[in-house]
């Protein structure tokens, strides 16, 4: 089998059915991507048309499923990802990935680099035409209660009695700290998803990679330790108040 190239970076292409560049994100246009030899560039052309995967493109179910298996840490490998993804889109060499990321960390700081991200977003979606628009102000406003919910969360267990009704309320302020989280990270993808499908005018694919899985399937069995730890402190203290 003919071994082909990325005519962009010159780094081979990882599957015969590949649309973009693992390496740098560029499409693959149809009759450009070189191959070995010249003998069935146009059949593979054709094969890579109709099952394109996009890099960037994450269904929300992933998106979601990663920030509940990471206990949230994927929010933050998120914002750097999609940065990186629009800084191709805009071609500007100032935008730094992992001191976007971080910069989350800064307390004020990160709202405001917050804000760019989000309105940058909003300027790749209107520069394509799609009729979605993301709010930047609503995106901050978002994270700011999502990291009070979810530190007041943290704090509410070290100040409750412990009576059934304290380990009700303290469970429900932690899970919802955990679907705001959640929520905003599939409100930013999916955007993201629009920008995509409206720049190739049809919906796109995206494959689920190894780590991925795995991240999934071991996220998923601590998430599902967790919950069934808090039903059981949530049980035993109404059998305790009970006595």
């Amino acid at each position: 089998m003919a071994v082909r190239y990325c005519p962009h970076c010159g780094e081979p292409v990882a599957y015969a059915g590949a649309g973009y560049c693992a390496y740098c994100g560029e499409r693959l246009e149809i009759g450009r991507a070189g191959t070995g030899n010249g003998a069935g560039s146009g059949a593979w052309a054709s094969a890579a048309h109709a099952s394109e995967t996009h890099p960037y493109r994450r269904p929300l179910w992933l998106v979601v499923g990663l920030t509940i298996a990471t206990f949230g840490l994927y929010w933050y490998y998120w914002i750097g990802k999609s940065w990186a993804e629009m800084k191709r889109e805009v071609r500007d060499p100032g935008m730094d990935p992992i001191g976007h990321a971080l910069a989350m960390l800064v307390p004020i700081y990160g709202w405001f680099r917050l804000h760019a991200h989000f309105r940058i977003l909003n300027e790749l979606l209107e520069r394509v035409g799609s009729p979605r628009r993301v709010e930047p102000s609503l995106a901050v406003i978002w994270a700011i209660v999502a990291a009070l919910v979810n530190r007041g969360a943290i704090r509410l267990w070290n100040l409750i009695d412990f009576t059934p009704d304290d380990i009700v309320f303290a469970l429900m302020v932690d899970w919802l700290g955990t679907l705001l989280l959640v929520g905003f990270v599939a409100y930013g993808q999916q955007a993201l998803n629009e920008y995509w499908d409206t720049v190739e005018h049809r919906p796109l694919r995206y494959r689920v990679s190894v780590w991925q899985w795995i991240l999934l399937a071991i996220g998923g069995f601590s998430f599902v330790y967790g919950l069934l730890t808090d039903l059981g402190v949530m049980a035993a203290s109404f059998i305790l108040a009970s006595y």
